[in-house]
């Protein structure tokens, strides 16, 4: 096997590992594409030694893989160079993150490390590191701070802030949220998304389990590891996109057409992908469903989503036409920046903060989104304009001289006002 292969094998596997036991046939369908021997080799790491008829009915990630991640996971009270594991607190597409305390400025961390099953893989090193490199380039209060990128006896890990609170996901009523509190947490996210694009940073992997909102009620960002980089500046010039063509990226129920495709991204996929996390935070519900992950794919390729104002009709039209304008298909027919997008939410909230009502809003934002542009009001202007010039000239041209005669015509009487500007004989000399 390929070292090629051999990582397309992995990265398939652990994204099954997180899968449920009814999703994983639709995702490893959806994954590896038809392609029965990759299919069989994702499987028999997952079966781990079990039946092939079995693996599908118990958990994703077997005895032997589940045996694998303990002897490499730190445990409680152990030190990773000067840090101090606490207590595991979650894990991601790459790797675990636990709580540590920094012994030599004794505060406390998120310490995140990169999954046994990829720390001898050059491009899942890559992509570990490529995480740290985009967010601390980030310096905003909604992007969780990184502090270092280390390496402790070849086991490389990431430490940034600690955020306390929990992720949007948790948050979210089953009804949805209330139109101001969307307000509250969506403007500044969509200000640090805005941040990161203007870095050329493509976080490709928005969802609310990457949203955490602190206890004081601030949002953070997590989780740049699916960044696509690409800067160009003085100091460096450089793109750092490590997926291949064709290459599936994201998670599924929120993920946007074209990364469901394999195709290129850009900001504008963060853009849809922003959309699902909105519609969904304000509904209670996903906007692209199914009873599978092939399913969900699916229907975000073909499904046209009910408006947010029909399933809540007290949310404002101008959110609801947002939103679905962030859920087009075609890239081209979405905002062109999440500028775009920050400004409708923070025009909003400036109107809920200063008590006005979203109705009145709504008409002041129609009537500036429907107003004559810039560039029909000089066409207006032209077109007086040159009725001006022509009527000054029609009207101030010098009168006739004497009248002549030809045939018995006389040129002047051809007119009654006496104004006649032009003239001409016909060829027959008769008019």
């Amino acid at each position: 096997m390929t070292r090629e292969r051999w990582n397309r094998v992995t990265e398939i596997y652990h994204a099954a590992s997180e899968q449920t036991p009814d999703d994983l046939p639709a995702f490893l369908d959806a994954a590896c594409n038809g392609d029965a021997d990759l299919r069989r080799e994702v499987e028999s790491l997952l079966a781990a030694g079990s039946e092939a008829e079995d693996f599908i009915s118990e958990p994703a990630v077997g005895s032997f893989a589940s045996d694998i991640l303990a002897s490499h996971a730190p445990a409680p009270d152990q030190m990773l160079g000067h840090y101090r594991i606490v207590a595991k607190i979650g894990s991601g597409g790459m790797g675990e993150v636990f709580h540590a305390v920094d012994t030599k400025l004794d505060r406390s961390v998120a310490l995140k490390t990169l999954s046994s099953l990829y720390d001898n893989d050059p491009k899942f090193l890559k992509r570990f590191r490529n995480e740290a490199r985009a967010a601390a380039t980030l310096n905003h209060p909604n992007v969780a701070t990184v502090y270092s990128v280390e390496e402790t006896d070849g086991l490389p890990f990431i430490t940034m802030e600690l955020v306390d609170g929990q992720t949007l996901d948790h948050l979210t009523p089953e009804n949805g949220l209330d139109t101001a509190k969307f307000l509250e947490w969506f403007e500044p996210v969509a200000d640090a998304l805005c941040l990161a694009h203007e870095r050329g940073i493509i976080h490709r992997d928005v969802k609310p389990g990457n949203i955490m909102i602190a206890e004081n009620g601030t949002p953070k960002i997590l989780d740049f590891g699916l960044a696509r980089i690409d800067r160009r500046d003085s100091r460096s010039m450089s793109k750092t996109d490590i997926t291949a063509p064709g290459q599936i990226i994201g998670t599924p129920s929120y993920m946007s057409p074209e990364q469901a495709e394999g195709a290129k991204t850009d900001a504008r996929s963060d853009i849809f992908s922003f959309g699902i996390v909105m519609y969904e935070a304000l509904t209670g519900t996903r906007p692209f469903r199914g009873p599978s992950q092939g399913a969900i794919v699916q229907s975000l390729l073909y499904d046209t989503p009910e408006p947010v104002a029909k399933l809540k009709p007290e949310i404002p039209p101008t959110i609801s036409r947002m939103i679905a304008r962030c859920l087009e298909k075609s890239p081209q027919k979405r905002f062109r920046s999440m500028k775009e997008v920050h400004s409708i939410l923070h025009d909003a909230r400036s109107a809920v903060d200063a008590g006005i009502s979203m109705d009145s809003f709504a008409r002041r934002f129609y009537r500036e989104a429907t107003a004559p542009s810039r560039l029909w009001w000089a066409a207006a202007a032209s077109v007086v304009l040159m009725i001006s010039v022509s009527g000054w000239y029609y009207f101030s041209a010098a009168p006739p001289g004497p009248a002549f005669r030809f045939d018995g015509i006389s040129i002047r009487k051809l007119s009654q006002s006496n104004n006649v500007a032009f003239a001409a004989i016909a060829p027959d000399g008769k008019s």
